[in-house]
Formats: structure tokens, sequence, C-alpha cells
């Protein structure tokens, strides 16, 4: 592996954001953020009881908690009571497995016959705050590029509590060991490695579609070292957990690892070390101490780290969303209009034009998630301090077709390289796209190495075709032996 270049050894910690005015493209009494099925099914019970609704989705689908992990089946005994429980797992009146596709369509469907309004591909940037300090809506980015949405209660229902964390809730430490992560992939070849334990999933459980494959699912679970909780270390995990469990025959696999966290808010009330039921649990267990107008339903709740991943299981987080919904809705009708600061009117609020004394220049890109959406109110938002999270020579947006190569090809020359990719892998339309074909074009040069290299993985039926899942790996493996971080 070569060795990086050495990085800019003045930069700064921070950099200084400038004010800026940012349209509001929804003004709802209740927000969601997070695409699991406890959180459509907060979205969905919040618009039956009244309330205006907004769900922000990380992920380009709904359903993240089962599909992204490949976690798709109930445990036994489990038996769906609720009208999304068993349109998901019972459809017909008996319980069977879904299909990643039939819990996106089935979750779509039930947010449109809610009257849900929703996107996709939403990350959450900061939270917005009345005049008192509380929470009143969130920024959040997109392909769009950065919109504010406010609300008088909002759902934290991200995997890690983002939107608790940048409100100010107060979390118990995140401990600098080895974890607990579990990945589930389709192969008929089970890895086997010192410290990796593995299984083959019971038959019964599968999605019918499966069924030829009686052999395939395989779950891996592995301890995996992090230095913290933030999302740097998670991707490194992933990263970890990818080289561990990878075979040259595997089919599909999971886009995210199973993980309980080992941090939690720190709540209104604590609860026992077991698990009462979604029904009995008290929702204060999911209200961070000290801050209002926010639950929190994930696996950062107050809930003991012993029966999370109890608490965690669909059916549960359904229920438990459910409540939570209807619990939001109740908080927002009481809550008066909400009323936010005062902007400085000395304030600039032109980022294009605030060029910081050091040169450095922050710019966004403030519109509304949809051509029609024109003469927008705005929220001004007051000049920070963003953390500068990494300096490097080359960073590299988006993974795909283009940015996987750039990657390789800048840590080979020594340069320390980031790339930045929302999509569960590196390849873009070549890989995930399922495009696996050349048209035309010159096939020498680079192309002729990575062909050789997906061959040698067995991931090319011929010469003009390849296996998806492999050329995704190649395309890993290749910036991570050439020093890149993904």
């Amino acid at each position: 592996m070569p060795t990086p270049k050495s990085a800019v050894t003045s930069s700064p910690s921070t950099l200084r954001q400038p004010a800026r005015a940012v349209p509001v493209v929804f003004d709802v009494d209740v927000l969601v953020v997070g695409g699991g099925t406890g959180a459509v099914a907060a979205a969905i019970a919040a618009a039956q009881s009244g309330a205006s609704v907004f769900l922000a989705a990380p992920r380009a689908y709904l359903g993240d908690d089962l599909c992204a992990t490949l976690r798709l089946w109930l445990e036994p005994g489990q038996t769906p009571t609720s009208p999304l429980a068993k349109a998901l797992f019972a459809p017909q009146g008996q319980v069977q497995t879904p299909t990643p596709n039939v819990i996106k369509r089935t979750l779509d469907g039930a947010m449109l016959d809610a009257g849900v309004q929703y996107l996709y591909n939403c990350l959450v940037t900061d939270v917005i705050s009345d005049s008192k300090g509380r929470p009143a809506g969130v920024l959040m980015a997109n392909r769009g590029g950065v919109q504010a949405v406010r609300a008088k209660s909002i759902i934290d229902a991200t995997d890690r509590a983002w939107v608790a964390r940048q409100a100010g809730a107060t979390f118990t430490a995140f401990p600098a060991v080895e974890h607990l992560f579990s990945r589930i992939v389709i192969a008929p070849t089970q890895r086997e490695e010192p410290g990796l334990e593995s299984v083959r999933i019971d038959p019964s459980v599968y999605p019918p579609s499966m069924a030829d494959r009686p052999d395939a699912l395989i779950q891996y679970t592995l301890r995996l070292s992090m230095a913290d909780g933030s999302w740097s270390s998670l991707a490194a995990a992933e990263q970890m957990a990818r080289d561990l469990t990878w075979t040259d025959d595997q089919i599909a696999s999971a886009e995210a690892l199973l993980f309980v966290p080992p941090d939690s808010i720190k709540s209104r009330v604590k609860l026992a070390d077991s698990w009462p039921g979604a029904a009995a649990v008290s929702l204060d267990a999911f209200r961070p101490d000290g801050v209002a107008h926010l639950h929190v339903l994930g696996g950062c709740a107050s809930v003991p780290r012993q029966v999370c991943a109890t608490m965690l299981s669909p059916l549960n987080m359904i229920d438990l969303g459910t409540r939570m919904g209807i619990a939001a809705t109740a908080d927002a009708l009481a809550r008066p209009t909400v009323v936010l600061p005062t902007p400085d009117s000395t304030a600039s609020t032109d980022s294009a034009n605030d060029r910081q004394a050091d040169g450095h220049e922050i710019r966004e890109v403030h519109v509304g998630v949809r051509p029609s959406q024109t003469n927008l109110a705005t929220i001004t938002c007051p000049a920070q301090d963003l953390p500068v999270l990494d300096t490097v020579d080359v960073l590299i947006i988006g993974g795909g077709t283009a940015g996987a190569p750039a990657g390789i090809a800048a840590a080979r020359q020594g340069a320390r390289t980031l790339i930045t990719e929302y999509l569960p892998g590196l390849g873009g339309v070549g890989t995930l796209g399922m495009i696996a074909a050349y048209y035309h074009g010159y096939r020498e040069g680079f192309t002729a190495e990575v062909d050789a290299g997906i061959a040698a993985m067995g991931g090319a039926p011929n010469k003009s075709t390849w296996v998806p899942q492999v050329k995704a790996e190649w395309w890993r493996r290749e910036n991570h032996q050439a020093g890149a971080t993904i």
C-alpha cells in the first residue's frame, strides 16, 4: 500500500459557516426522521390522529430496518396483530417472510393511503430551535440542497438518534472497545475465519421466492473495535465486516450491519432490566431529559441494553411507533404557535460572498425540493462553527462508475483520498444499477485491469458482462488496498 501524502498541517479544527436564509419546504405538526417500520407506523398513526405529518427517510426506500440488514423474518411464536404488521408479514392471513421489494411496496402504499408526505435520501444536518431553545424543526440535506422543515413535535427514528444528538440530548458514554455486529449475506460458501461466527439461516423462514436456494442465507457475528460512535467509525466497521465475510460466490449482501448501540439517551424515566412489552412500556423512556417535543424511536432509547434487541424487532417497533405517533400528535396539538428567534438584521445571509480570512468559503444550495415550490418562506439560520472532520488531498463525492476508479487512481499516487457515497456500494449504474454489460467503448488500459481483476474473482461470465456484486467488491477492495478511505 503506498504511503499517503501528509495532510495539511495547518488545517483548522472548525470553519465558520455564515448566517443564511434557508427555505421552509414543509411546515407540519409532526416530523418523523427515519425510514424504518417503526418510523412509518409513527407517521401513519400521527396522520390518522389528525396531525399534518412529514417523514424524512435517509435511504432511497422505506423499511431500512428490514431491507438494509436483510433481517426479514419474525421470530418463532411472533404473531402480527396491527394492520401494518399483518400487511407486511401475513398479507394472506398466514405468516410468511416478505421480500425486500414487498416490504418497500407495502410501506409506500400504507404511507400514501394515510396521506403522509415523505421524501427519500434526506439527512438531517441541524435542529431548528424556537425562542426558548426547544426543538422546532430541522434542516435537511438532499440532492436538491438544504431545506428547512418546521414542526411542533419530532420523532427521531434514526439508527444512532442523530436528531437527538444535534438537539443537545445527553447520552451515556460510548465505550472504545470491541462491539458485537451481525452481517447477513446470500452465498453458497460459508466463510471461516478466527473469531468469526456464522450460522446458516433455517430455510423455513426464507421468503417464498428463495425456496430454490435452501442454503443461501448466512448470518455472521463478529466483534469489531470502534473508537467512538461517530459516522466515520461506523463506516470503518462496515468495511471491516465486508472484508471478513466476502466470498467470490456471494450473490447478495446486507447494506447495513445489525448492531445494538452501547450508548443511550438519558431519559425522563429509567426502565427496569426486563422488557414490559410495547404496549406497557413508558414512553418517557423515549423522551430525552431536558429536551422538549422530541421522542427517540430506536436503539438509543433509554432501555436496558440487554433487552434492546427485543425492542428493535419489527413487531415491537411497529407497535411502539404507533403509540409514539399518537403521543407526538397530542404533544404537537397542545403546543402553541412556534415562535422562532428574531434574526440578527446585521448578519449576512449571502454565503456565496462570505469568504473567510484564510480563503475558505462555505456554500449551500437553498431551493425547494420540487420546481413547483416557489416563493417559499425562509428561516434565517445564525452563523456557526462547523467541525472539520478530516483533511485530505483528494475528496471524491460519489463512488460510481467515475468516482470508484478516481479513488483508486488518486490513492495509488500517494494522495490521501476520501470517497463519499450514499449508496451501499461502489460502481454506480454498473453495479447497484445492474447494468452489467459493455455496449461501446475502449476496453484496454485501466478497463482491461478492471476486467482481469473481476475475472480472477470469477465474476466475468464473458468478455462483455460481469457479476454486479463481484465488480462492486473489486472496486471496494482496490480502493482499500490503494489506501483510500470509503
